[in-house]
Formats: C-alpha cells, sequence, structure tokens
C-alpha cells in the first residue's frame, strides 16, 4: 500500500494537537509547582516550616467546649479505636455514611465533621458495639459532605465514668 502525502489541512491538525499537548504538559509543571504543605488540621505550613512548630489558634469559645483534657490524653489511639469509616485519606463520595468503631468500654460523647457539630438526634449509634455514625441527608446539619479533604473528630469519654478519654481525629477526600 502506497503511503498518501499529508494535505495542508492534515498538517495544521497534527500542529495543534501537537501544541495542545505541549500546553497541557507546561498546565501540569505549573501546577506541580504550586503545591502546598498542609498540616493534620489544615492549615497551611510554610515553606521550610516545620508541622510541629504551627501554633493552633482559634475561638476561645470553641475552645472552652472541648472537653478538659480530652485532647491530650495518655490513653494511646489504637487502645481506644478498632476502626474508623472510612479509613484515614480514603475516598469517600458526598452522602457516603462515616463513623468510629471504639473498642472497650468507650463511647462518644460528640462528633465534629469539618468544624460542624453534629446534633446528637442525627447519630446512629449502635452503644452496645461501640460504634457512631453519620449520613448526611436532606434536613439535616449537612445534606452532602464538601468536596475536597473533610476531617472528623470523636471526642471519646469512658462510658462508666463519662469522663473524657481522648479526641480522635480522621481525615479523608470527598470527590
Amino acid at each position: 500500500m502506497a503511503r498518501r502525502e499529508l494535505t495542508s489541512q492534515d498538517k495544521m491538525r497534527r500542529m495543534g494537537i501537537t501544541l495542545l499537548i505541549v500546553a497541557c504538559l507546561a498546565g501540569l509543571a505549573l501546577a506541580g509547582s504550586q503545591v502546598r504543605r498542609i498540616d493534620p488540621e489544615g492549615n497551611e505550613v510554610a515553606e521550610g516550616q516545620d508541622v510541629e512548630d504551627v501554633d493552633i489558634t482559634g475561638d476561645d469559645d470553641l475552645i472552652a467546649q472541648q472537653p478538659p483534657g480530652a485532647a491530650d490524653s495518655d490513653v494511646p489511639r489504637e487502645a481506644v479505636v478498632e476502626q474508623t469509616f472510612p479509613a484515614q485519606d480514603a475516598q469517600v463520595l458526598q452522602q457516603q455514611q462515616i463513623g468510629i468503631d471504639l473498642g472497650g468500654t468507650y463511647r462518644v460523647s460528640r462528633l465534629v465533621v469539618d468544624r460542624q457539630l453534629i446534633p446528637e438526634e442525627e447519630l446512629i449509634r449502635r452503644d452496645e458495639l461501640g460504634q457512631v455514625f453519620f449520613q448526611p441527608g436532606e434536613d439535616l446539619v449537612m445534606e452532602t459532605f464538601p468536596a475536597g479533604r473533610v476531617c472528623a473528630v470523636a471526642e471519646v469519654i469512658d462510658a462508666a465514668t463519662g469522663e473524657p478519654v481522648r479526641s480522635v481525629e480522621w481525615c479523608f477526600e470527598v470527590v
């Protein structure tokens, strides 16, 4: 089979496709140069700054609502948490159910998702199994999770004494 000669229209089409590919590669290179480091709380970390050097500040009213000693507990996370749903850094849909499964005699006293306190009546509890879930929906505090990185914080107490044990945070990507 003989090769046919390229027409000027074919040459222009190939030139256009080549320029489009080069533009896309340049865009990827530019996007890669704009990467920012984010600490576990979602705050941007300045270049050359260690994550441990970030000062946590916030609304004094919200800080006062934190159970005393819950975030600074000596009880290791592994002793409290059996599993989080979804797992850390997993991808979920905007209306997917999330939750936490606790071991031992622990119970979730509060659940905060994307800095929004979930009302008790919207939680799905299975206290006999140490589980608490939330699924966004119509007429709830959250109809859907916002796209991007979302973090949940469960305030854990000892079910027998009601004393704060620790805060458990996990984050996931909403697509």
